[in-house]
């Protein structure tokens, strides 16, 4: 039996922190004969940390029990699928597929809802690492508004399937019947019953929200890093202000956008200046930056210049190019609220223009650099 008694504290945790908690029990005994309160308190915390593994083991032995009996073979290759993203007003419909090996126990697998994001970042990687194979699906916004949610949701799945190598011979689905000649069941809320489908759903729920914080980068007006697309309040404030923009999708959107044609029109018109930006190689900082001097459209990187860009659109040039219609009360307005954007960031030393990008109803682009100077 290990002396405890003649260890330093330290040198106690250092042991327990290189052993399982399956482990701790065949040391209790060794560590209650120890007087320092310390060590006792220590041995409740091993205590309460192997009694939650034991439980959580539980758990996870119920889920695969039930996974497997599901087609009643032990030896059935089963592909857990789920989707994530069928209720957002904005962004694609994502499902995974995966098959996990029979003997592996991977803790805290659940319901990607049920997690937190810190949890679901460290289980996909845990996943990606030691399953048997994985499948992801994407179908984007565009297919979503062609046909309907659960057509793309279909699509999605049978995307994720089609990727698995080696070939499922069986589907757990959460809730979603498949055309396909693979054995199949879909039983509702599997994604928390069963152990593949809840690890498809973390697959499906992380590769989405990495897409969203990539579509918040370039669609900064609607924080799709914070809401994932979905219908917050602020979302929709964004939506009926701005407009819908590239990936929403405009069937769900009927009864809640009220923007105006005209400014769905210029919110169009910002995002082909954004994405025209992009391409030249520039980065968007800002877009919609608004105080209560006024509005700039676009702020961005380009090589050592901080400009501010302000963009209009019109059906043509007949009555003047757009930036004519930049006037002195509006260069004032985007002076000051450039000025407004450099003192918020302390940003001194730096060359800034303004910019103005215009857009025309046949799709046609001019971007006139260095179009004003600062008016006070």
């Amino acid at each position: 039996m290990i002396d405890f008694s003649k260890m330093t504290f330290a040198q106690i945790q250092n042991f327990f922190d290189a052993k399982e908690p399956d482990q701790y029990r065949q040391y209790y005994d060794a560590l209650a004969i120890d007087p320092r309160k310390n060590v006792s308190d220590y041995l409740h915390r091993l205590k309460r940390i192997d009694a939650t593994q034991a439980k959580e083991r539980q758990r996870i032995e119920k889920m695969i029990a039930a996974e497997q009996s599901v087609f009643q073979s032990i030896h059935t290759m089963i592909a857990g699928v789920d989707e994530a993203g069928r209720g957002p007003l904005a962004g694609p419909v994502v499902a995974g597929a995966v098959i996990l090996p029979p003997d592996l126990k991977l803790f805290y697998i659940n319901d990607s809802k049920k997690l937190s994001e810190k949890m679901r970042e460290k289980l996909f990687d845990e996943i990606q690492h030691h399953a048997v194979s994985i499948g992801i699906g994407i179908v984007d916004n565009n297919h979503i508004d062609a046909t309907n949610i659960l057509t793309a949701t279909k699509k999605a799945m049978l995307l994720a399937v089609s990727q698995l190598n080696p070939k499922p011979n069986a589907l757990l689905i959460d809730a979603v019947p498949l055309n396909t000649t693979i054995p199949q069941a879909y039983p509702h809320r599997a994604d928390e019953r069963y152990y593949s489908v809840a690890a498809a759903s973390i697959i499906a729920k992380v590769t989405r929200d990495k897409m969203m914080y990539d579509y918040a980068a370039q669609y900064p007006a609607y924080d799709f890093d914070l809401n994932k697309g979905y219908g917050t309040a602020a979302h929709m404030a964004a939506i009926n202000k701005f407009g819908p923009c590239p990936i929403h999708r405009k069937s769900f959107l009927k009864n809640i956008l009220t923007a105006s044609n005209k400014k769905t029109t210029g919110n169009a018109g910002e995002f082909q200046a954004v994405a025209y930006l992009q391409e030249k190689g520039c980065r968007i900082l800002a877009q919609n930056y608004t105080t209560f001097h006024g509005e700039i459209d676009i702020i961005f990187q380009d090589s050592d210049y901080l400009v501010f860009c302000e963009v209009k659109t019109r059906k043509n040039s007949a009555y003047g190019t757009a930036a004519m219609a930049v006037g002195h009360q509006k260069m004032q307005k985007i002076t000051k609220t450039a000025l407004r954007y450099l003192t918020d960031r302390q940003i001194e030393d730096v060359d800034i223009r303004f910019d103005v990008i215009e857009i025309y109803e046949n799709g046609s682009l001019s971007h006139i650099e260095n179009a004003f100077m600062a008016t006070y």
